[in-house]
C-alpha cells in the first residue's frame, strides 16, 4: 500500500460547465484519498468557476483559484505554483478518471523511484470507450523503469494528463508549460521523457479523454484553425530542436519520423478544406522543419508521405491536395505492378507533366495476408485452419501455389515442420480487395502433435510462433500467421497435456503463437462471504518458507497482500489457503463503485502467490479446469472472481448490474438470455449497439423475482410499424439499470461459464450470426453479410458484372424496379411512383425494390431485391423499367427496350457534380463514373424550373429533362393531416405538443472514415428541453453519412427519427423545420409551415466547402441563427418569425416549389409508360 504523500491535481477548466462535475466527481471519487486539488478557473464567461466553489465548499481537498483568460499553459503554471504535494498531476476540465487511477501510479512510484509514472488512455462520448488511437502503439505492455531510448513508441506519448511526476523532478529540471498557445502539453511530455532517468509505462486505463460531440471542438479536434495549428508547429519543432541541441541524434531522427506521420500529417489531411493562406503558412513552416531533418527519415518513410513531403518540399500544393484526397479517412493505399515492383497506386504515379520521381511511390514485395479461421483440440491433437496467400498472386486452383507451416520457438528458435493440408476457401477471396485474384485455393489445415513440442522427451517452456511460407509464381513469402481482424471468433481454451504442463494460446500483435507452460500455482476452490474472499489452491512443490498472495493492477506493481497458509505436500503439489478481507479493496463505503462505459473494463486485479524460499517467486495464479466462478455484492458493486481465456485468474469489481448466466441460440433462429439482477435497482433495459456508427436496437426484457429473461429475432426486427433485419456488423450487448438513471448505459455482463461456451454460432436461413466474447467480460453479436460468398469481395462483384453484360441481350423482363437512396430505404419519389402504379393499376405487374442489408420493410405490393445479390444483377440487365433516385453503378448500360426513369433527391442549394470546381470537393473518380452514367438515364425529373439548368449542367446531362416537380412532395398536398396523424401514433409522441424536426446535412470536412461523417450538432438539446420540453417535442434526423449517435435520446423530448423510413411523413407531421443547408428546406417550403435555419458556420460552409448556386442569405424564407439559443428562442417566439418572413417565404415558394401541386406523380408515370 502506498504511505499516503500529498499528491496535487491540477485542473485548468474554461467554459466547461457542462463536463466539469463529471470530471470533479471522478477525482472526488479516487480511491487514493490524501489529495489536494487545484482547479484553475480561466476566465470562464459560464457557470465553471460557481461549480468549482460549490465542490470547494463540500470537500477541503478542492481549492478554486480564478484568474483572467490566458490559456491552459498559464492555468496550469498557476496551479502549479499554488501546488504543495510531493506528486503532481493534471486533470481536463472535460475529462474523466476511473476511481483506482492515483492508487495504483502512486503505488507504481513507490515501488519503482521512477521520475514519473504514464498510463493508457481510453477516449469516450456518449457512446462508451475505446482505446486512444493517439496512444495505443505506446501501451501494450507494462514496462517498469524504462526509458524513451529504450522504449521509442514513448515518443507519441505527448500528453501530461495521464501522468504522474514526482514534483521533485518537476522542479530541478525546470519544467513549465508555454503560455499563450494551445499544445503546450506536448513540449513538456515528450521533454520529460528525454530528461527523466527511469519512468514506468503501465497498460492499464488511467485516464478517460472526452471527444467533444457537441458544442465548440476541443484543441485536438480544430484542424483547420491556424492559430491552434501554428501551435500545434511550434511545439513539435520544439522538441526536434531540444533533441538535437542536446545530441540525441538517434532520439531526434525517430522523433521527426513520428512527426511526419503523426503530426503534421495530421495538418497534411486538413489541407484540402483550409483555405489558401493556411496552405502558404502551413507549407513555410513544414519546409523549415523538414530543413532539419535527417534525408534518411524522409527516404523510410511510407510512400504516401515520401510523395506528399516532396510536393510539400517544392510548394506544389494543388497537387500535394489531390495526393492527400486520395490518402484521406483512412483509405487504403491501392498499389499497382510496373513490371515485377510493386508501387502506390495514388496521383501523379507516372505522370510526365507532374514529373514526380516513381522511387518515392515504390512499395515493398507483395505480404503475406494470413488469417486464422479456426483452433481446436481434436483427438489430443491441436487443429488449425486458414489460410495465405501472398496479395496479388492468384491460388485459384490447388496447384497454383504451396503453403508450408512451422512453429518456431522464441528464444532457441527451434523449428518444427507441420504437415499441411490444402482446403478450399471462398472467405479468402472473398475478403480480398483484389478484383483480378482467386484465393479459392489458400486455405490449409493442419494437425500438430503436443509431444512434438517436448526436447529430448521433455516438456520445456517456451513459446511457439505459428509462421506460413507461400511458394508462387513471384517466388516464396512468408509470414506469421495472424489472427485477422476479429480475434474473437477464434475460441482455443489451454489444456494440460501433463501433470503440471499444459498448452496455452497467445495472441499478441495479432500473432498466434502457442505457449508451453509449467503450472506453478494454481487456484482449486473460491468462496465470496459477505465480507471475504477465501482462496484455496496449491502450488507445484514443497511448502515454502512463507507466502503471500498479492492483488495487482499492472504486473509488478502489488497493492495488496495477505499471507498464505500452506498444507501438507500431496504427491507433486501443496495446498494453500488464503482470505482476503474485502474492505482492503473497498475501504470508504461512501465511495461510488466503477460503472465502465461501453467498450471500458471493469476494475481489475490479477491474483498471484509470491513464494519466499531463499528467494521470492511470484506467479499469476491459474484457475484449475473445474473453478466455477464465484460472486457476490459488496458495497454497492459487484465483485467477481474469473479466470481470463488464458486461464489466469483475476478478482474483478464494477457497479452492481444485471450479469448473464445463459446464452444460446433456438432452434426456430431466436438468441435467448437469461441472467441475474438485483430486482431493487430497477428493471434492466438491454440493448443492442452497432459498432462504429449510431445505431441501437432495444431488447425486450421481461423480469420475475431478480431474474430476467431476453429474446432476440435477428432477422425480424419490429421499425416503426415494419420489420427489417439485424444490420450486419459488430453488435455491442450493453445495458441499463434504474429507473432514476442511476446507472449509466455501461457493458453487459457475461458469466464466465456462458464466455467459456464462445463463439456461440449458428445459421438462419443461410445468414451466420455469432455471439463472441469481446476479450473482457462482455459479448457482442457478430450479424453476417446478406449477401452469400460468392457475391461479395472484389473478385466475385466482377464476376457477377461479367454475368450482367451477358445478360444484357436477353429479351425484357416486364417488370420494373425501384431503388430509393441506394437500397436503403421505402421512400421518397419511387416511393410515391409504386403506390400510384398500384393504385392505379397500371404498368407491369411485378414490383421489384433494392434492399441493401435487409434494412427496408416493404409493402406485398413489392419483392425485395437484395443489394448486391445475383438478382440485383439480374435485375438491373433485364427489368424493362428502373426508376430511381440515386446513382447507378458506373458499369451499368441501358439494355435495348429498357426506360431509366432518374427522379434524383433535392433541388440543389449547395454546388453539385461538375459544378463543384475546388479540387478538394472534385473527386476524381466520382465525376468520372457519373460521366460513364448519365447517357443510360431516358430522362431526368426536375423539381422546379430553378434546378433544370444546373442539373444538365452539373451532371453534363444532355438527355430529356422532365419538368414535373418531385412525386415524393404530393403527399403534402393530399394527404398532410392523415398521413401525419398515422406517423404521431407510430412514433408515440405525446398528444398537443408542437412537432419540431431538426434535419442538418453533413459536413464534407467532419468525417471518422471514408464515407463516415461526423454528427455536428451545435444545439443544446439539455437547454431545449428546459425551455422547450413542457409543450414541445424534437425530432432529430441526422444525414444518411453520418454514424454518431443522437445524445440525449429517450428523456421523453428528444426523438431520433434518423431511421424513419420516408423523411416526406415527417415533413408532414413537423408544425417546425429547423436545419441549415438540407434541400429539405424546398420540400417544406410546400407546407407553408415556419423553418428555422442553424447556421453557425454559414461562412465557412459556403465558402471553403460547397458554394451556393444562390444568394441563400438574401433568400432564406426564414432566419439565419447563429447560436444554439438564438435558435431556442425562435422556436419560442415562431409567430414573431413567421410574421417577419412573409413575403420572403412567398417568393421562395413561387421559386422553388413551382412544379409542386400534388399531381407530380401521375406526370412521371405517364412519362414513364409512354
Amino acid at each position: 500500500m502506498s504511505s499516503g504523500a500529498l499528491l496535487s491535481v491540477v485542473v485548468p477548466a474554461h467554459d466547461v460547465e457542462s463536463f466539469l462535475p463529471e470530471c470533479l466527481n471522478s477525482i472526488a471519487g479516487q480511491t487514493y484519498r490524501n489529495l489536494e486539488v487545484i482547479v484553475i478557473d480561466d476566465g470562464s464567461t459560464d457557470r465553471t468557476a460557481e461549480i468549482a466553489a460549490d465542490f470547494a465548499a463540500r470537500d477541503p481537498r478542492f481549492r478554486l483559484i480564478r484568474q483572467a483568460e490566458g490559456g491552459p499553459g498559464q492555468a496550469r503554471n498557476t496551479g502549479i505554483r499554488a501546488a504543495t504535494g510531493v506528486y503532481l498531476a493534471f486533470v481536463d476540465g472535460d475529462d474523466l478518471l476511473p476511481p483506482y487511477a492515483y492508487t495504483l501510479a502512486i503505488a507504481c512510484l513507490e515501488r519503482t523511484g521512477s521520475d514519473f509514472v504514464c498510463g493508457d488512455v481510453r477516449q469516450f462520448t456518449s457512446r462508451g470507450a475505446t482505446r486512444s488511437p493517439m496512444h495505443a502503439k505506446i501501451f501494450p505492455e507494462t514496462k517498469l523503469r524504462t526509458h524513451v531510448s529504450k522504449h521509442r513508441p514513448l515518443l507519441k506519448d505527448r500528453t501530461v494528463w495521464n501522468k504522474v511526476f514526482r514534483r521533485r523532478f518537476w522542479d530541478e529540471h525546470g519544467l513549465v508549460f508555454p503560455e499563450g498557445v494551445v499544445f503546450e502539453d506536448v513540449p513538456v511530455a515528450v521533454l520529460a521523457h528525454a530528461m527523466a532517468t527511469t519512468v514506468d509505462v503501465l497498460n492499464v486505463p488511467v485516464y478517460y479523454w472526452r471527444r467533444r460531440e457537441t458544442g465548440e471542438a476541443s484543441i485536438t479536434q480544430r484542424t483547420t484553425d491556424w492559430a491552434t495549428v501554428s501551435d500545434r508547429l511550434t511545439a513539435v519543432d520544439r522538441v526536434s530542436r531540444f533533441l538535437a541541441e542536446h545530441r540525441q541524434q538517434g532520439l531526434k531522427r525517430a522523433y521527426d519520423a513520428n512527426a511526419l506521420v503523426d503530426d503534421l500529417a495530421l495538418v497534411l489531411r486538413a489541407l484540402p478544406d483550409a483555405d489558401d493562406d493556411f496552405r502558404a503558412a502551413f507549407l513555410d513552416r513544414a519546409n523549415d522543419f523538414l530543413d532539419r531533418v535527417d534525408p534518411r527519415v524522409l527516404a523510410d518513410l511510407p510512400a504516401k508521405y515520401r510523395v506528399q513531403w516532396h510536393l510539400g518540399r517544392q510548394r506544389r500544393t494543388r497537387e500535394l491536395i489531390e495526393v492527400a484526397l486520395a490518402t484521406r479517412g483512412g483509405m487504403p493505399v491501392p498499389t499497382t505492378m510496373r513490371g515485377l515492383r510493386r508501387y502506390a497506386a495514388l496521383p501523379l504515379l507516372d505522370d510526365p507533366e507532374a514529373g514526380v520521381p516513381r522511387e518515392l511511390y515504390r512499395l515493398g514485395d507483395p505480404p503475406v495476408q494470413s488469417k486464422v479461421h479456426d483452433i481446436s483440440w481434436r483427438d489430443g491433437g491441436i487443429v488449425l485452419r486458414g489460410h495465405a496467400f501472398v496479395d496479388g498472386v492468384p491460388s485459384a486452383h490447388p496447384w497454383s501455389s504451396v503453403r508450408l507451416l512451422w512453429l518456431r520457438e522464441k528464444k532457441t528458435r527451434r523449428a518444427i515442420m507441420l504437415p499441411v493440408r490444402p482446403r478450399r476457401c471462398p472467405d479468402a477471396t472473398t475478403e480480398s480487395k483484389q478484383g483480378d485474384c482467386s484465393y479459392e485455393w489458400s486455405g490449409f489445415e493442419t494437425v500438430l502433435d503436443p509431444a512434438a513440442l517436448k526436447k529430448d522427451g521433455k516438456w520445456v517452456e517456451g513459446v511457439w510462433r505459428l509462421a506460413v511460407g507461400v511458394v508462387g509464381r513471384t517466388g516464396p513469402r512468408k509470414s506469421l500467421v495472424k489472427l485477422g481482424v476479429d480475434p474473437n471468433s477464434v475460441s482455443f481454451p489451454p489444456r494440460y497435456v501433463d501433470d503440471g504442463v499444459r498448452i496455452v494460446p497467445v495472441a499478441r500483435s495479432q500473432e498466434v503463437s502457442l505457449r508451453v507452460e509449467t503450472v506453478r500455482a494454481r487456484v482449486t476452490n473460491c468462496v465470496m462471504t459477505d465480507e471475504t474472499l477465501e482462496i484455496r489452491g496449491e502450488i507445484n512443490g514443497p511448502s515454502p518458507v512463507a507466502g503471500r498472495i498479492r492483488l495487482s493492477r499492472a504486473p509488478g506493481v502489488p497493492e495488496h497482500w495477505v499471507p498464505a497458509t500452506f498444507g501438507e505436500q500431496s504427491g507433486s503439489w501443496t495446498s494453500f489457503r488464503a482470505v482476503v478481507p474485502l474492505a482492503i479493496l473497498f475501504p470508504d463505503p461512501t465511495t461510488r463503485a466503477w460503472a465502465p462505459p461501453p467498450g471500458a473494463a471493469m476494475d481489475r486485479w490479477r491474483i498471484e502467490i509470491a513464494l519466499y524460499s531463499g528467494g521470492k517467486k511470484v506467479v499469476h495464479l491459474i484457475a484449475d479446469e473445474n473453478l466455477t466462478q464465484a460472486r457476490n455484492r459488496y458495497r454497492g458493486r459487484d465483485v467477481y472472481i474469473r479466470s481470463s481465456g488464458a486461464g489466469y485468474v483475476w478478482l474483478c469489481a464494477r457497479s452492481a448490474a444485471p450479469i448473464v448466466t445463459e446464452a444460446r441460440w433456438t432452434d426456430d433462429g431466436l438468441l435467448l438470455l437469461r441472467g441475474d439482477h438485483d430486482g431493487r435497482l430497477g428493471e434492466p433495459r438491454i440493448t443492442l449497439r452497432l459498432r462504429g456508427a449510431g445505431e441501437r436496437r432495444s431488447i425486450a426484457v421481461t423480469t420475475e423475482g431478480d431474474t430476467w429473461r431476453a429474446v432476440l429475432a435477428p432477422r425480424s426486427l419490429e421499425l416503426f410499424g415494419g420489420t427489417v433485419e439485424l444490420r450486419p456488423g459488430v453488435w455491442d450487448a450493453l445495458c441499463e439499470v434504474g429507473s432514476d438513471g442511476s446507472l449509466a448505459l455501461t457493458n453487459l455482463t457475461f458469466a464466465e461459464a456462458v464466455l467459456r461456451q464462445l463463439p456461440a454460432k449458428t445459421e438462419i436461413h443461410g445468414r451466420a450470426f455469432a455471439l463472441e466474447g469481446t476479450g473482457a467480460e462482455s459479448a457482442a453479436l457478430n450479424a453476417g453479410s446478406m449477401l452469400r460468398p460468392d457475391e461479395q469481395g472484389a473478385f466475385y462483384r466482377k464476376r457477377l458484372r461479367e454475368r450482367y453484360r451477358a445478360m444484357r441481350s436477353r429479351p425484357r423482363r416486364d417488370a420494373v424496379l425501384f431503388d430509393s437512396f441506394s437500397g436503403r430505404q421505402y421512400s421518397d419519389s419511387p416511393r410515391a411512383v409504386h403506390e400510384e402504379m398500384i393504385a392505379r393499376g397500371v404498368g407491369p405487374a411485378e414490383h421489384l425494390w433494392v434492399v441493401r442489408d435487409g434494412q427496408v420493410s416493404l409493402p406485398p405490393t413489392a419483392r425485395a431485391v437484395r443489394h448486391g445479390g445475383t438478382e440485383w444483377y439480374e435485375a438491373l440487365a433485364s427489368c424493362r423499367y428502373i426508376v430511381t433516385n440515386t446513382h447507378l453503378p458506373d458499369w451499368f448500360q441501358r439494355a435495348p427496350g429498357q426506360t431509366v426513369a432518374q427522379l434524383w433527391h433535392g433541388t440543389p442549394l449547395k454546388r453539385i457534380g461538375f459544378d463543384v470546381t475546388e479540387v478538394r470537393h472534385a473527386d476524381r473518380s466520382y465525376l468520372s463514373r457519373v460521366e460513364k452514367e448519365v447517357p443510360h438515364w431516358s430522362f431526368l425529373v426536375s423539381p422546379n424550373r430553378f434546378s433544370t439548368p444546373i442539373l444538365s449542367r452539373a451532371f453534363r446531362y444532355q438527355g430529356e429533362i422532365l419538368e414535373a416537380g418531385y412525386p415524393r412532395n404530393d403527399v403534402l398536398y393530399l394527404s398532410r393531416e392523415a398521413v401525419a396523424e398515422k406517423v404521431r401514433q407510430r412514433l408515440g409522441l405525446p398528444a398537443g405538443k408542437k412537432v419540431v424536426l431538426y434535419a442538418p446535412t453533413w459536413r464534407d470536412d467532419e468525417f471518422h472514415g471514408m464515407g463516415r461523417y461526423k454528427l455536428s450538432l451545435h444545439l443544446d438539446l439539455e437547454d431545449a428541453r428546459r425551455k422547450l420540453g413542457d409543450d414541445h417535442v424534437l425530432l432529430i434526423r441526422r444525414h444518411p453519412n453520418v454514424v454518431d449517435e443522437i445524445p440525449n435520446v429517450g428523456d421523453g423530448f428528444v426523438w431520433d427519427v434518423s431511421r424513419y423510413p420516408d423523411v416526406a411523413d415527417l415533413l408532414a407531421l413537423a408544425d417546425i423545420l429547423i436545419t441549415d443547408y438540407s434541400s429539405l428546406m424546398f420540400d417544406f417550403a410546400n407546407t407553408g409551415r415556419p423553418m428555422l435555419f442553424f447556421t453557425y458556420d454559414l461562412e465557412h460552409y459556403r465558402d471553403r466547402l460547397r458554394g451556393f448556386y444562390f444568394d441563400f442569405e438574401a433568400e432564406a424564407p426564414g432566419p439565419l441563427l447563429a447560436t444554439s439559443a438564438e435558435v431556442i428562442d425562435a422556436v419560442r417566439f415562431t409567430q414573431f418569425e413567421e410574421y417577419r418572413y412573409r413575403e420572403r417565404y412567398g417568393a421562395f415558394v413561387r421559386r422553388f416549389c413551382d412544379l409542386d401541386d400534388g399531381k407530380a406523380t401521375s406526370r412521371v408515370i405517364e412519362r414513364l409508360l409512354n
